[in-house]
């Protein structure tokens, strides 16, 4: 039966650029364990390119029946073994929203240093975003599109006051370190493009010229790094090699006349942000957890899963969330197991001809 199709493409990749925004809002060589912010502008242009190639499987795979996602696909193809796809989609999924949520809690703790427990802060976002999963990808797409506007402008508004501070001083050649630098850049991208596996379940829900939206996603996203990472070198210099969140510091010295102290626009803006990827992502866990238990059942396992979630990012401290399972290395063979290794079997499986053998088994 062919899917309903609940969203535009526009609003889809809305969604999964706010998640990819709030990666890299948490953008620092300190973070991404390099030795200079600078090169990553060529690591950008290199991920630019590197996206592009890993979508290929996903999106081959949706051209060869629009009307079904990843999952769809494995069913089809395996019967009910498939119920391990699902599973391996729900702890990725799960896993994502468990680093993005540690990675809240540092900001918060080492950063804002809020005068409430940062721990009601956290259990407060996960509700809500529990809440947004529940309603379903229409509601979180609606809101991603309000959300969308105000950090567009707000990127154009820092842009626009941090462009006067650049001193070229800072700017050194590229590659004036060696190389580390720029590929340790291009692993900390590439490994958190948790939109890459994401893109697996929503196509099917989104009407329109997907491949037009890819283009704009991709470049919007790169070409947004590029130019954070040349404002916020040009303006800071080596000071942003001591900042664990630099973009957050480059806003607080951010001014457009009177207007003074933008770290705190900067701050709501990633908590709508922080909001839109946890609900999208724990909906897609609800999803696959349908696939496995039911409709009924399955819309409940959102609570369930929030409930994981925010165990596990209140747990887990600042060493926790850069080594690993979480350090970069780890995250990139997840993303790639996800993203394009399963799609490329289920691909391998439909041209062989192999189709159905799962299910006849079973009988």
């Amino acid at each position: 039966m062919k899917k309903r199709l609940v969203i535009s493409v526009a609003q889809m990749f809305s969604m999964l650029f706010i998640s990819r925004l709030v990666v890299e809002t948490t953008y620092s060589a300190v973070m991404s364990e390099g030795n200079s912010l600078w090169d990553h502008i060529l690591s950008s242009f290199i991920s630019f390119i590197l996206v592009f190639i890993l979508i290929i499987p996903i999106y081959y795979l949706f051209g060869m029946d629009e009307s079904k996602d990843i999952l769809d696909n494995s069913y089809e193809l395996i019967g009910k073994s498939a119920h391990i796809i699902s599973f391996i989609y729900v702890v990725y999924f799960m896993f994502t929203c468990v680093h993005t949520l540690a990675l809240f809690k540092i900001f918060l703790s080492n950063v804002i240093n809020p005068p409430i427990s940062t721990e009601i802060l956290l259990t407060l976002m996960v509700l809500s975003a529990c809440y947004g999963a529940y309603k379903g990808v229409e509601g979180i797409a609606r809101t991603s599109s309000i959300v969308l506007f105000f950090i567009v402008g707000a990127i154009i508004f820092m842009g626009i006051s941090l462009y006067s501070e650049i001193d070229t001083v800072n700017f050194d050649p590229f590659l004036y370190e060696g190389n580390e630098s720029m590929f340790g850049g291009v692993m900390f991208m590439i490994s958190r493009s948790s939109c890459i596996p994401a893109l697996a379940l929503l196509l099917p829900m989104a009407k329109g010229d997907v491949r037009k939206g890819a283009v704009v996603w991709n470049a919007g996203v790169y070409l947004l790094i590029a130019a954070v990472i040349f404002l916020m070198t040009g303006a800071m210099g080596d000071f942003l090699q001591t900042q664990l969140f630099p973009v957050y510091a480059a806003a607080s010295i951010a001014k457009i006349g009177t207007l003074e102290h933008l770290d705190a626009l900067y701050l709501g803006i990633w908590t709508m942000g922080i909001f839109i990827k946890l609900a999208l992502f724990l909906m897609l866990s609800g999803e696959c957890a349908k696939k496995i238990v039911g409709e009924k059942i399955g819309r409940l396992f959102v609570l369930i899963f929030g409930a994981i979630v925010m165990l596990s990012g209140i747990l887990l401290d600042k060493n926790a969330v850069s080594s690993g399972i979480f350090a970069s290395p780890s995250l990139l063979l997840a993303m790639l197991f996800t993203g394009v290794v399963i799609p490329i079997i289920c691909i391998v499986i439909k041209k062989s001809g192999m189709k159905g053998e799962g299910k006849k088994s079973e009988n």
